[in-house]
């Protein structure tokens, strides 16, 4: 919780997002979170491999589990990111009602920082208009690590919101979805 990697810092501003983080470093991260505010840790391992090489400098954890009902910070399922991006919301983007593809980007434009409108460099946390549950920069800004594997989508179910037990690579996601 000490370093931030990320290549877009403004010094004293604390509401940049950090990035150029693995899922490695996110899972840590949660778990040093739970551990300072006297909650249950949801990420077991074994060991860290550190290299000098990699921006965060962690390359991987010899992972054992995680503990999905543990009290602790952990990162979003696929299923439940997916839930809270939608917001309730039923056209193709939460955002708007429209099935015109320019016209959802011309909307965009107030909630989602994109390419288009991010002036080469992240976004301070929060500078677009929130979704319908009130949530901020849960499509765009930067990819947002899930605790998933990489799979492909299945519709959403109660019963697959923890997501598969394996798989590789991890998953990230912001409204559109990469292999990283």
């Amino acid at each position: 919780m000490k370093n931030n990697p990320s290549s877009h810092k403004i010094t004293g501003n604390l509401r940049l997002p950090v990035e150029r983080v693995s899922w490695y470093d996110a899972a840590l991260y949660c778990n040093a979170r739970s551990k300072r505010d006297g909650l249950d840790t949801v990420y077991s391992y074994t060991s860290v491999t550190m290299s000098g090489t990699s921006a965060s400098k962690l390359v991987g954890l010899t992972f054992t589990a995680s503990n999905l009902k543990k009290s602790g910070y952990r990162l979003l399922t696929n299923a439940e990111a997916e839930y809270c991006v939608r917001a309730h919301t039923t056209g193709l983007w939460w955002w708007t009602n429209t099935t015109d593809a320019n016209q959802a980007t011309t909307d965009a434009a107030n909630y989602v920082v994109w390419s288009g409108n991010d002036g080469g460099t992240t976004q301070p946390v929060a500078s677009k208009k929130p979704n319908p549950f009130g949530l901020y920069d849960m499509t765009g800004n930067l990819f947002e690590w899930n605790n998933d594997w990489k799979r492909r989508m299945i519709p959403l179910r109660k019963s697959t919101l923890s997501g598969p037990r394996q798989a590789t690579p991890r998953h990230a996601r912001f409204g559109m979805q990469r292999q990283i």
